[in-house]
């Protein structure tokens, strides 16, 4: 799914880069715009695609995939973390800041690698599971903390981010009140 906010960050990328030179106060509009629209998208794939994990794998890859579930289960939310480092990404590298997403990553990885060394052992696939997971909220974290100061974001500017989660939820509790009576496909409209 990462090609719907790489297309969608490649098509504001040349904006974020002119309005660097020419406007941060619109470059800081943009931004926003692309992380609430990336939120707006990513998190009902995420919430939906958790609550109905178990329909998506059956379906998907048959009942012998049945023990994936649990690490399906966590690996799918970081979706949402992971559609909101692009705009955070495309900003370091549009405002010359390409250090700061390199630092980013290369401290993904070795989060990521250091939490695999511990947890596979100890969990198998569902420790690789929750360090992917773990690792995308950090790389979240840390950007979204380091654009905050660059922009000069205020906490009214990320607003609708709160209010995306919000209505995720509300979705998922629509899921959860008509899974006991709805296909997976009727499941997904009722959700949408």
């Amino acid at each position: 799914l990462q090609f719907i906010p790489s297309a969608f960050v490649a098509a504001v990328y040349p904006a974020m880069s002119a309005l660097f030179a020419t406007d941060k106060t619109k470059l800081k509009v943009v931004f926003i715009k692309t992380m609430n629209i990336l939120a707006l998208i990513a998190a009902p794939i995420a919430l939906g695609s958790l609550l109905t994990a178990s329909d998506i794998v059956t379906l998907a890859y048959g009942a012998e995939y049945i023990p994936s579930i649990r690490s399906f289960q966590l690996v799918v939310p970081s979706i949402f973390f992971v559609f909101l480092t692009f705009p955070i990404g495309a900003l370091f590298n549009a405002s010359n800041r390409q250090k700061i997403t390199t630092g980013l990553m290369i401290g993904a990885v070795i989060l990521n690698t250091i939490l695999n060394l511990v947890l596979i052992p100890r969990f198998d696939f569902f420790g690789a599971s929750i360090a992917w997971f773990a690792t995308n909220i950090v790389w979240f974290g840390a950007g979204i903390v380091i654009a905050y100061r660059f922009l000069r974001l205020a906490p009214q500017d990320l607003a609708l981010l709160a209010r995306v989660v919000f209505s995720g939820l509300f979705m998922s509790a629509a899921i959860l009140l008509a899974r006991p009576y709805l296909s997976l496909a009727p499941l997904v409209l009722l959700a949408a």
